[in-house]
This record gives C-alpha cells, structure tokens and sequence, in this order.
C-alpha cells in the first residue's frame, strides 16, 4: 500500500470525576458527568491505504489484550464504518491495513480500545477525508461513549451527555499521575442497571462541575482534587478486591487516589514529587503493572 501510511499513538485517558446524573434514556443510556484527562500511555498503530476497487480492511496487531476476533476490535470496526460512509459520499472504494501495538492494558477503565478507534478515524479523517467532523464525531459516538473525547485533540475536557458533549478544560499540570493496572480485567456488562438498582434516584451531584470550576480557575491542587469522584467504584471493588487495596496503598503514600472509568485500574495524584519519587519503587504486588508519569 503506497498511497498514505500515517503513524500516530493513541492515549488512554482517566477519568478524574464520574457521575451518573440519571436513569437509563429512551435511547439506552444514561447521562453523565465525567472531567476526562489524557495521558502519556499509548498504543502505537500505523494506518496505511490506497484506492481500490472493494472497500477491504486488514489488522495485524501485537501486544497483549487483543481480542482474537478482529471484527470485535474497536479499530477495525472503526475503519469500517469509516470506509462505508466514506464510499457512499464519494463512490469511491480503498483499502486499509491497521497495524496496532497495544500497550494500553484492556479492560482497565483507560479506554484503550476508544482511543484506537479514535486513532483510526483521525487517520482516515486525515488522508481520504470526504467525510466532516459531525459525521466523523458520529461515527466515534456510534462505537462507544468514551470515542468522541479520544478523537477531539484537547488533554482535558468536561464530558457530559452520554460523554459527546465536550466543555474544554485546561490540563490539570503541576503534579504526579501513578497508574496502577493489578492485571485483572473486569467486565463491567450491567454495571449500571446494577447502580441504578443501589442508588434509587440518588442523582443530585455536582462535584464534576466544581472540579470543572475550580480547574478553570486555577485554584489550589489539593482543592482541585478533593472533587475527585468516581460513582462506580464501590461497586466494582465488590468484583475486584484489587481496586480497593491499590488505591489504599496510593494513598498510604500520599496520593489521592481513585478509580479510573469502571476499572480496573487506578490511579495516584501526587502534588508532592519528593512522595511519588519515593513511591515509584513500590510495586506493590507481583505482576501488577504500574505506568509513571508527570502531568
């Protein structure tokens, strides 16, 4: 394939509040407030094409945490919805060859399989366009909730909606992100009718808009963090014992810290860089992985 080859990594991202602010829509999910922030960990993927006389799309991928079907990975479907929305607006026809390096552990809450697809669609986006940014949002949206923030080019944002509607954000810069994965992928199927049904109507919140607030104005770290929220959390320590112990022993040594999408890895904020250093030799539990970072 000569026509384009594009290089680009895909970054996880945490999610430093999340709130579910409703029972389930007419359309299956539920509204949200979630303050989302990019990180340094990233899966590395390589799109290549060239015109073509059937629209075809090829993965090859390495790493660990691939699902084996590659119709169930979110960059194929990516390409493919893509390549369809594509051929119907131009008449034309290409194909696609995905190579993808993962990195980014799955099933841990960091969106690695959203941030690929976003990768994917960028890349497309970028080399047989046709498609604009309302149809290729959509495509995003229609692949998870979590797609729409990958795909936008800002580290930092309030999401609300199902997650597609965006508030911008300044990075939260100036402290320490420990990210610890204790190698337990969760499934989270059901997740929430299963906090629906523990929560009742317990959806008057807005720590996710005062984090908001206090990041935009540049208030005190320790105050900017203390908004830090995460409503699945309880809920997923009772599937994943791991999650409680990791964030206990962040906070032993001196990190807020808390869970990150529906988990099942967590995460550390360090406003001190003496206590991260310090921190990083503790891995804590065999085989557990930990990703080290300054924001």
């Amino acid at each position: 394939m000569t026509d384009f080859s594009v290089k680009k990594k895909a970054y996880a991202k945490i999610n430093l509040t999340l709130e579910i602010l409703g029972t389930k829509r007419n359309d299956g999910y539920h509204d949200i407030a979630s303050v989302m922030h990019k990180i340094l960990l990233c899966d590395e993927l390589e799109v290549c094409g060239k015109t073509a006389f059937a629209n075809g799309i090829s993965l090859e991928t390495s790493g660990n945490g691939i699902p084996c079907d590659e119709r169930d990975n979110l960059a194929y479907k990516a390409a493919e919805k893509y390549l369809e929305k594509y051929s119907q607006k131009s008449g034309k026809k290409a194909e696609i060859s995905i190579k993808l390096h993962k990195i980014i552990p799955s099933g841990a809450g960091l969106a690695g399989g959203s941030a690929d697809a976003a990768c994917v669609l960028r890349a497309l986006f970028e080399t047989l366009g046709v498609l604009n940014e309302k149809e290729l949002f959509s495509i995003g949206l229609s692949l998870g909730s979590d797609v729409p923030f990958c795909l936008s080019e800002h580290p930092c944002a309030l999401c609300t909606g199902r997650g597609e509607i965006m508030t911008i954000l300044p990075s939260l810069s100036g402290v320490y992100l420990s990210v610890i994965f204790p190698e337990e992928p969760l499934i989270t199927k059901g997740i929430y009718a299963e906090y629906d049904k523990e929560n009742g109507e317990d959806y008057g919140k807005d720590n996710s808009q005062k984090f908001a607030y206090a990041l935009s104005e540049n208030k005190e770290k320790d105050e900017i963090l203390s908004y830090m929220t995460n409503d699945f959390q309880a809920l997923c320590e009772k599937r994943c014992e791991s999650i409680k112990k990791a964030c206990t022993m962040l906070s032993r040594d001196g990190a807020k810290s808390l869970m990150t999408g529906s988990g099942s890895a967590v995460y550390g904020i360090f406003t001190e860089r003496e206590k991260f250093e310090k921190s990083k030799g503790n891995t804590y539990e065999n085989g557990w992985k930990r990703f080290d970072y300054a924001l």
